[in-house]
């Protein structure tokens, strides 16, 4: 996810590993988890004293790392369903939940399918330039 404030120049990117921390994870937050790293987000924006509301926020991710599982089942995307197991399904799930939570529009977004995606953030012009490698 990439968060940019067109006015104030300032922004954010992070790239979380797990959707939320297990129940015996240490309470700090951790940007390795969703839900801390989109909370660590609108702490930093408060103390930008910006709205979260007004970033441009991208997201991109969730790439099945292991395509030769076929326990998703909606081709394309691979799954992105609710129920799906599969961590990159959650961690897209969740990131979508949680934002449009907190009121806050995705501007742009890649995800899903096979592989892993590169990602540019210019935090001067707010562009994001993304390459993504597929797994066949």
């Amino acid at each position: 996810m990439t968060a940019w404030h067109p006015k104030r120049f300032v922004g954010f990117m992070c790239h979380y590993m797990l959707a939320s921390r297990p129940a015996s994870a240490d309470k700090n937050l951790d940007a390795k988890y969703g839900e801390d790293a989109i909370a660590i987000f609108l702490r930093e924006a408060d103390r930008n004293r910006t709205d979260p509301k007004d970033y441009i926020i991208k997201v991109f991710g969730g790439g099945n790392m292991f395509p030769k599982d076929r326990s998703c089942q909606l081709p394309a995307f691979g799954c992105l369903g609710e129920t799906c197991a599969h961590v990159s399904c959650r961690n897209v799930t969740l990131g979508r939940e949680i934002l449009k939570q907190h009121g806050l529009k995705i501007s742009a977004e890649h995800v899903g399918g096979t592989g892993h995606r590169q990602i540019i953030f210019d935090i001067w012009s707010g562009d994001v330039w993304m390459r993504h490698i597929s797994i066949p």
